[in-house]
């Protein structure tokens, strides 16, 4: 699972990893980052959405307690 997070790492572009580490995994509001970075917010979720995708397309089939994992939309 280890070798799955940082390859998942290594295909973020850098705003794309900040959002991941700031919002995702760091917890801080989406309009918070927003601000704190000087862009819209739109281009936050639309990065989410980006990480999201590649997150699910690297760790497809795997979860945390190693079943088959679903994906819930």
């Amino acid at each position: 699972m280890k070798f799955l997070e940082v390859e998942f790492r290594k295909s973020l572009a850098n705003r794309q990893l900040d959002v991941y580490e700031e919002c995702l995994l760091g917890g801080m509001s989406f309009r918070e980052y927003a601000r704190k970075n000087k862009i819209n917010i739109r281009s936050v979720f639309d990065t989410k959405a980006v990480v999201q995708k590649k997150f699910e397309k690297i760790f497809e089939g795997y979860s945390t307690n190693a079943e088959k994992m679903s994906v819930v939309k």
